[in-house]
């Protein structure tokens, strides 16, 4: 199985599984078994290969904050999922209701800025959990590592502790590698995950397992 990375890069999972070192307590290798998203970790960070390591070499996310972090402005990520949702389905409604004798480029524009508004709330609402990840806090009901934060700020939900924040954590089914974590699971692959496995994998900055490279020949850490 062969994935290649932007610029010609040699695959993050085109590699030989080394053989690893005697691992410390409380640290195993898991190849088996895929997360379903939303499930609680079978495998969570602190079971991979070289977790004590990696935090010691500073490559773990932060933990989350002692207090609770101040609110990004805008919409949150949770306001652009209900509004995404809530666009998508009104203009299905919008089409169903809608008169026969409504004239056709009304009809179509109405179309069009519903649908359109839909898929750009759902486009960005990736990018606005990040954000709101690197400052500490989630606006969702997921992501139990962290201050989850409603309107003006409010505290909704404290931080579980015992679960590391969203970020790239060591894999605990790619032993070397930095796998995307958003707690309380492994992120899942997709059929398209081929095309994008940056998406899912990090080669680290410095390895964290001893005999293994941190980045294959030619490629870029």
């Amino acid at each position: 199985m062969k994935v290649f990375r932007g610029g010609g890069d040699t695959s993050v999972l085109d590699w030989t599984q080394p053989v690893l070192p005697p691992l410390p307590d409380g640290e195993a290798q898991h190849v088996q078994g895929w997360e379903v998203y939303g499930a609680k970790a079978k495998h969570p960070p602190q079971t991979a290969p070289g977790y004590l390591a990696a935090l010691q070499l500073g490559l773990l996310p932060p933990p989350a904050p002692a207090t609770a972090p101040q609110r990004l402005p805008g919409l949150s990520a949770q306001a652009m999922l209900l509004t995404g949702i809530g666009m998508f389905f009104g203009t299905i409604l919008l089409v169903i209701v809608l008169p026969d004798t409504t004239p056709g480029p009304l009809y179509a524009a109405m179309v069009a800025v519903g649908s359109g508004g839909a898929f750009w709330m759902m486009g960005r609402l990736g990018a606005r959990e990040r954000e709101e990840f690197v400052a500490g806090y989630t606006s969702r009901t997921a992501f139990p590592g962290l201050w989850r934060l409603g309107r003006g700020g409010a505290v909704l939900r404290e931080p579980d502790r015992d679960v590391p924040p969203p970020g790239f954590y060591p894999s605990p089914y790619q032993p070397g590698l930095l796998q995307r974590w958003d707690g309380p699971g492994w992120h899942p692959f997709t059929q398209k995950w081929r095309r994008k496995p940056d998406d899912y994998f990090r080669w680290p900055e410095r390895p964290y397992l001893d005999g293994v490279p941190n980045h294959p020949v030619g490629g870029k850490a």
